[in-house]
């Protein structure tokens, strides 16, 4: 591989990172991940234990599956882009969770990064007890 095409050791070590905490925040396990990005679960793991750089062409998909910026998959820009956007209510929602899901938009919206932190891993939780109801 050419040197253009691959990151330096710094960057590859936070893009690594990155990579595995936005996996998590998704909640998507290595082989999802994988899937999505179109390369193999051993792929992502190589990319998350360090074992090999994440190739630039691949950073290019994360941004765009995940819809973060290039900059701050390479730590140049500290915004979280994988806070939710507005929650757009569904019309099958009753009153009750109309107003649950504008008091989360609202919490979102306060910038809180606690708040934030704790909303996303409650999510977490609720994917994955979901899961195991399935």
């Amino acid at each position: 591989m050419s040197r253009k095409k691959i990151l330096k050791l710094e960057e590859n070590n936070l893009v690594a990172r990155k990579i595995r905490d936005l996996r998590k925040l998704r909640g998507l396990t290595q082989a999802q991940f994988g899937e999505l990005l179109g390369v193999s679960n051993r792929t992502i793991s190589n990319w998350e234990k360090e074992v090999v750089p994440v190739p630039k062409s691949a950073i290019k998909n994360i941004c765009r599956e995940f819809d973060v910026t290039e900059d701050w998959l390479l730590g140049k820009s500290a915004k979280d882009p994988v806070s939710p956007g507005p929650i757009a209510p569904d019309s099958k929602l009753g009153r009750k969770e109309k107003k649950l899901l504008k008091e989360i938009e609202d919490l979102l919206e306060s910038g809180n990064q606690a708040i934030i932190a704790d909303l996303k891993r409650y999510i977490q939780m609720l994917r994955a007890w979901a899961d195991k109801r399935k």
